[in-house]
Formats: C-alpha cells, structure tokens, sequence
C-alpha cells in the first residue's frame, strides 16, 4: 500500500471516529421561538416567553400516569424582569390548548416564581408537561388574576385577550416538578465536511497515481 493510500486510509478513520463520537442531532425535537411578554398583577415583573421545546425526552423531573409511548412532553422556556425598584417574585400561571379544544394544566404543585431583584432579569427556567402525541399545542393561555391573554403559537394567528371561561378537563394526568434549566446548543454534525474531505483525499489519490504512471 502506498504512502499516500495509508494517509487516506488513516485520515478517514480520524474523521470517522470524530463523527461516532459527535452527538447526533435530535431529529425528534423541535424548538420554536416565541418573544411574547405579560405583567403580573399588580407587579413591575414582566415575564418574557422564550421559546419552546416539543420532543420524545423528558428533560425534567415530571412525571406521567399515562404510557409514555402515547405522550411527547411540551417545555416553555422564560425569564422573569424586574422594572420596579424593590425585589419581586415572579409567577405564571399557565394553560396550554391543543386544536381539538382541550386544556393542559400544571400541576398545582408546580412552582413558576422566582426571586428578581430591582432592574434586573432572572435565570431562564422551564415548564414541562407531557401532552399526547397527536396533540398540536396552538394557544398558551397566561393568567393575569381573574382575566387571561392567549398567545398563538407562531403561524396560529393574532394575540387576542379574552374573558375567563371555565377550563376542559386535561387530557393527560402529570405531576410536574420546577426545573430549571440552562439552555444547551443543540448538538449536530455536519456531513458535507466529511463528504469534502473524504472527495478531496481521493482526488489527491488520484492525481498521485496518475503521476507515478
């Protein structure tokens, strides 16, 4: 075998080693940015609606009565702001409704606060609740003492506030924990390198053998 061929053989196998041991991407997760805000009542706290995340994995402590194969587990992302000049606690109160009508609720247990100080913006945390898997999340509902404002999921249409209705019973039985979370870079390769470097070793090959001929 010549020099060159044990170069490409060995440069392959470098890169090849890289690709197993780089995380794949999560083809099963989707993240869906969002840029809503509401104010708490009676509060100089505004609470920023980050983004969300729909997947296969729990990626908190929640907990589910009901098969996992029959549920995908719906986070929402956001960090609290604090406009006044005293300490505040922010807090959500959330509903999340599918389109067929129906209404996911945390569970009472489940702690939204946090402790913000004067002109400053808390840590990012999340919700999560498991929701069936031919579910499609369209409206999240954000209470604001006895009146709520829904926001449509991006592409469902226009912020509309509302008057309190009496909310359907929740599809899925959870018992949600209060993570916290600091978001991870989604992890990917990036197969169009190995496809150049693997052409460009060839082609190298190639112009060597010809040369030597």
């Amino acid at each position: 075998m010549s020099r060159m061929m044990s170069a490409l053989v060995a440069l392959l196998f470098i890169v090849s080693l890289g690709m197993v041991s780089a995380p794949a991407a999560h083809a099963d997760q989707v993240t869906i940015p969002l840029g809503y805000s509401a104010y708490g009542l009676r509060s100089q706290v505004e609470a920023h609606l980050q983004y969300v995340e729909i997947g296969d994995d729990r990626k908190g402590s929640t907990q589910t009565t009901t098969p996992l194969e029959r549920v995908k587990w719906f986070r929402l992302f956001y960090q609290y702001e604090n406009h006044g000049n005293t300490t505040e606690d922010g807090d959500l109160k959330l509903e999340f409704i599918d389109d067929k009508g129906n209404v996911y609720k945390l569970d009472e247990r489940t702690y939204t606060g946090d402790k913000v100080s004067p002109n400053s913006i808390g840590s990012l945390k999340f919700v999560e609740l498991p929701i069936s898997r031919d579910s499609n999340i369209v409206t999240i509902r954000v209470y604001k003492g006895f009146e709520y404002t829904d926001f449509p999921m991006p592409g469902q249409g226009a912020v509309t506030p509302t008057a309190t209705v009496a909310p359907t019973s929740q599809p899925v039985t959870a018992t949600p924990s209060t993570p916290t979370a600091t978001p991870q870079p989604t992890p990917y390769v990036i197969p169009q390198v190995l496809s150049l470097l693997v052409a460009g070793c060839v082609a190298t090959w190639i112009v060597s053998m010809r040369n030597k001929n």
